[in-house]
């Protein structure tokens, strides 16, 4: 399976793009909201759990006014977030809310923690309030349209990103953004010239690098295509990348010992990736190691049910193996939940 269809990657080396805003893909944080001068300092700057306990001790004091507890609140939520807490993060959004319930950033921050627990409809309700409330935040635009692909509306995301950088015309996060979207819609040319423009801004940043990869493997590229994940995988050997490489070199055809080489790595670092097993059904199809193919297939669609991909591999396979019925079935059911599966599978030259 192509990184592209995993929304969501942070991004490694790209530095924040916006002051006061954390750099992930299309999905962020506002680090502050506005620090009042008298706040202690350690609430405002330490890391982890000192500034957990530093700001615990500015609200139990009660001494400040309602913005400064709000901050405080917003600050520790931060603290949580950062180090994976997101139920606690949440719970001080909800304080902070409470006491400045007008405040884009805020909503903004609780949108975020939402999207960490996976409440993604929740996650966008935050994100529109947050732009009802500041219509130019550029990180909610960047968060919601993020958001709106991972539901299913990639072209209304879009215009999301289209916004924030009509407002941040030199966003690389937006532009990054953007580009796995068109990956999503199968605008591979005009994904590959928004990645195109951030690795200008961000040349060191290695998830663009290899989503910019998976869009040229998608658009059938291959030898650009391993170059950069090539790049990606030697400074950041991680599952997705791993697996983007992986992908890349089975929907080619080519490499397909170094393909099963790399899905085999990326499932070591991470054994519950669907996504990784998904390709690596795809390397034994192409091997021709039907029983191996059916074996993924069967296990990814088990993480995954919906995996139109994996239901389309396994049909394939069992129709190679003269299981004819069962064969043509999974076909028509991945046509149901992909209806491009087909054309797409042709594109790489695996047809039934």
């Amino acid at each position: 399976m192509r990184a592209g269809r995993v929304l969501f990657v942070a991004l490694t080396s790209i530095t924040t793009v916006a002051i006061g805003t954390a750099a992930c893909v299309g999905v962020g944080y506002y680090l502050i909201l506005s620090a009042p001068p008298d706040v202690d300092a350690q609430c405002q700057h330490s890391p982890g759990q000192a500034r957990i306990d530093a700001c615990t001790a500015v609200i139990r004091a009660e001494t400040s006014p309602t913005a400064d507890l709000s901050w405080a609140h917003v600050s520790r939520g931060n603290a949580y977030t950062e180090l994976g807490q997101y139920r606690r993060a949440l719970d001080d959004y909800n304080a902070a809310l409470l006491q400045v319930p007008d405040s884009s950033a805020a909503h903004n921050n609780r949108g975020y923690a939402y999207y960490m627990l996976g409440q993604d409809r929740r996650a966008l309700t935050e994100y529109d309030m947050a732009l009802k409330l500041q219509p130019g935040d550029v990180t909610a635009l960047r968060n919601r349209g993020t958001i709106t692909c991972f539901l299913g509306q990639c072209a209304l995301a879009v215009k999301d990103f289209d916004a924030a950088l009509r407002l941040s015309p030199h966003d690389a996060t937006a532009l990054y953004g953007r580009g796995r979207v068109y990956i999503r819609l199968g605008q591979y040319d005009s994904a590959i010239r928004d990645f195109d423009a951030a690795l200008r801004l961000e040349p060191k940043a290695l998830q663009i690098l290899a989503s910019r990869g998976t869009a040229y493997g998608e658009a059938g590229q291959y030898q650009r295509a391993i170059a950069d994940l090539d790049v990606a995988v030697g400074n950041l050997p991680d599952a997705d990348n791993l697996n983007s490489r992986c992908w890349a070199r089975a929907v080619w055809g080519h490499e397909l010992d170094a393909a099963l080489a790399d899905c085999n790595r990326a499932l070591k670092l991470q054994p519950d990736s669907f996504a990784a097993i998904d390709s690596r059904a795809l390397v034994y199809f192409r091997m021709g190691n039907y029983a191996a193919a059916i074996a993924d297939a069967h296990a990814a669609l088990g993480e995954a049910p919906a995996l139109a991909n994996s239901l389309y591999v396994l049909g394939l396979s069992r129709l190679r193996t003269g299981d004819q019925r069962n064969g043509k079935a999974d076909i028509a059911e991945a046509k149901k939940r992909d209806p491009n599966i087909e054309r797409t599978y042709a594109g790489y030259g695996v047809k039934p």
